[in-house]
């Protein structure tokens, strides 16, 4: 039986990746699969993409790459990432620049389509509820709870409410909280539309 070596990348965005150079080096590794997003990362990612189109995707994976690169060619070592984040294509086409420019070869795939966000439209119109499979609420409800709130700090207030972790509340980043009134508001609408997160435990 053939047997493959996976190298682990970084565990979330911002994470270093010095262990990543040394399972390139001395792990006899194959590949390197490296994740840099988590739910609250998405949510940063969105917000830097209605501020620019062309981003959208996880910045850190782009001098991760240009720093391990020549080393993981010259092993043979191949990197699997899901720093595209919400804009995979752009992604693709920072990292193909900095490669161009450094004069580096080097096949740069994408994958793409499951991204609903460019079909809500389409979706409602053609009937499409987009309601919450447990509860029945209705997506533009939701959203506009939360919308209705400093956005990341809503998200990490309903994340903590809902796992029992208080922690998630100033989890980085960014540090910035809801006021006592602004958390108790909150819970209370997303309660009331019948919004719950499971699986937080």
């Amino acid at each position: 039986m053939k047997s493959v070596r996976v190298g682990a990348g970084l565990g979330f965005y911002g994470d270093s990746w010095r262990p990543v150079r040394a399972s390139i080096e001395r792990g006899g590794v194959k590949y390197i699969a490296s994740d840099h997003l988590s739910e609250l990362t998405l949510a940063i990612l969105q917000k830097d993409r209605q501020k620019d189109p062309a981003a959208g995707y996880a910045r850190d994976g782009l001098p991760m790459l240009a720093e391990l690169w020549p080393l993981a060619a010259k092993h043979g070592v191949k990197f699997i990432l899901n720093a595209g984040g919400l804009n995979p294509q752009s992604a693709r086409e920072a990292i193909a620049r900095t490669f161009h420019d450094k004069g580096w070869k080097a096949t740069i795939a994408t994958v793409s389509g499951d991204s609903v966000m460019e079909r809500l439209d389409e979706l409602r119109a053609a009937g499409e509820p987009l309601a919450h499979l447990d509860t029945g609420a209705g997506l533009d409800t939701v959203r506009g709870v939360f919308q209705k709130y400093p956005m990341i700090p809503a998200m990490k207030r309903a994340i903590a409410h809902w796992s029992g972790h208080a922690g998630w509340a100033t989890v980085r980043p960014p540090l910035v909280e809801e006021n006592p009134e602004q958390s108790k508001a909150l819970i209370a609408d997303l309660e009331q539309c019948g919004f719950s997160m499971h699986g937080l435990n």
